[in-house]
């Protein structure tokens, strides 16, 4: 018996259900009546039980990252709002009620919203991602047996949005409203000082002056570089292994280029602890659901940027530390498209993560991939970079400032300390507001 069969038979209450329905029909008719009735006797999974089941499930398994889970209730939660603008409830909609057509209406509600990013509508990408939590809860549900739940109503409704843009060879799955570096201002990055990165004397300096030479260098994404473990650097320093990133294809062996070699070499000299399973980037404190130390790196890194490129703090920029990485890739197709023959399109993609990385196992030998991906990394850093980059790096190589911190910075949380408590007044002692005005000031 479910917990609704109890609670519908507690004493009482099934007599209750029944003269209520009794009232409905004289008052609004026998098919309100019959609806009032369908209701409450209802077994069918509701929406709200459904995103329940589905993600202590995901939780159970441990197959999925917290933040992605996380993702997938800030969904179920959008979904209930819209609900909400129809009077109905995530806590009673049946899984089965959900047809086609009403999540059409739920991809053009979402398409007319506002951004809380600035100015415009919801991006189509990200009702895409929306769209993907909610198919997933349908097919879960289908593979459960789910009663009455046939059809995944969710599929095929992002065509809704028009075509994605095809991605570059080199270019991440983000909006096109971000770009890469220009030369002018890699330059005017790579020159920038310890004391420019961190004008506070924080511990920052070395963190983030490694940080613009390795992105722009591995093209690493910020939460696979601030996630490097000292036992990642592999090929006595000629290389990172990447381990676990964005998709199953961010797994990844990414040879290093003499720059960010040195970065490297430098980096685990100055640590103290560099046992395989410490952090290569130990100063950055991990945050969020997944105790990742990449969106702490990610935000120290676009506060410096935007002071040292005089951008305005509080404005949009089309610029960030994702734009490392875009520049990465603009490199290497630089390269491959000045003729060189060590860089292909199946070999960028194997180096920056993305689906050509399982491709180029069917291209290359497994043993002989490692050395294309060195000579594809090779040929970005001859014939890639810009020359006034390229000179930039080689002249601050020996300018990296001193590593002041070793472990994050310790700041407690005051939150939870109790509030003193005020000192005892002298009985017969005037409040401190007549105190003052009683006070005489002598010459």
């Amino acid at each position: 018996m479910t917990e609704r069969d109890i609670v519908l038979h507690s004493d009482g209450l099934l007599e209750e259900i029944t003269s209520d329905a009794k009232h409905l029909s004289q008052s609004h008719g026998p098919e309100v009546a019959a609806k009032f009735m369908a209701a409450v006797f209802d077994t069918r999974l509701s929406v709200e039980d459904a995103a329940s089941q589905w993600v202590a499930e995901l939780r159970r398994r441990g197959a999925h990252r917290l933040q992605t889970i996380k993702g997938h209730e800030a969904v179920f939660s959008l979904f209930n709002d819209f609900l909400t603008t129809r009077q109905q409830s995530a806590k009673t909609l049946a899984l089965a009620d959900v047809t086609r057509r009403f999540a059409r209406d739920f991809v053009q509600w979402r398409a007319d919203m506002p951004s809380s990013k600035g100015s415009g509508l919801i991006t189509p990408a990200t009702i895409k991602r929306e769209l993907s939590s909610l198919s997933g809860l349908w097919r879960w549900a289908r593979r459960d047996g789910a009663e009455g739940v046939e059809l995944n109503p969710w599929e095929d409704q992002a065509n809704a949005l028009g075509p994605s843009q095809k991605r570059r060879e080199g270019d991440d799955d983000q909006e096109g409203s971000k770009r890469p570096y220009t030369a002018a201002e890699l330059v005017t990055l790579l020159r920038a000082t310890g004391e420019d990165w961190a004008p506070n004397g924080g511990g920052y300096g070395a963190a983030l002056w490694d940080t613009v030479r390795l992105g722009l260098l591995t093209g690493l994404r910020a939460n696979e570089l601030a996630g490097l473990r000292c036992g990642d650097v592999k090929d006595s320093g000629a290389a990172v292994m990447v381990q676990r990133g964005k998709t199953a294809n961010a797994r990844r062996l990414v040879p290093l280029c003499p720059p960010a070699k040195a970065v490297v070499a430098a980096r685990l000299a100055s640590l103290t602890q560099t046992a395989a399973a410490d952090p290569l980037f130990p100063e950055v404190p991990p945050s969020g659901p997944d105790e990742r130390r990449g969106k702490m790196l990610a935000q120290r890194f676009v506060v410096s940027m935007r002071r040292i490129l005089e951008l305005d703090s509080a404005g949009l920029s089309d610029v960030d530390t994702h734009s490392l990485r875009r520049s990465f890739g603009q490199s290497l197709r630089d390269a491959m498209e000045s003729g060189n023959r060590s860089v292909s399109p199946t070999l960028i993609g194997a180096l920056m993560g993305h689906k050509e990385n399982g491709l180029a196992l069917g291209v290359y030998a497994k043993e002989a991939l490692p050395k294309h991906l060195t000579r594809a990394v090779g040929a970005m850093f001859a014939h890639g970079l810009h020359g006034d980059v390229a000179q930039a790096l080689h002249e601050t190589a020996g300018q990296r400032p001193a590593q002041l911190r070793t472990v994050p910075a310790h700041r407690p949380d005051r939150r939870s300390e109790p509030l003193p408590k005020p000192a005892p007044k002298r009985r017969g002692s005037p409040p401190n507001s007549i105190k003052k005005r009683n006070t005489v000031i002598l010459p």
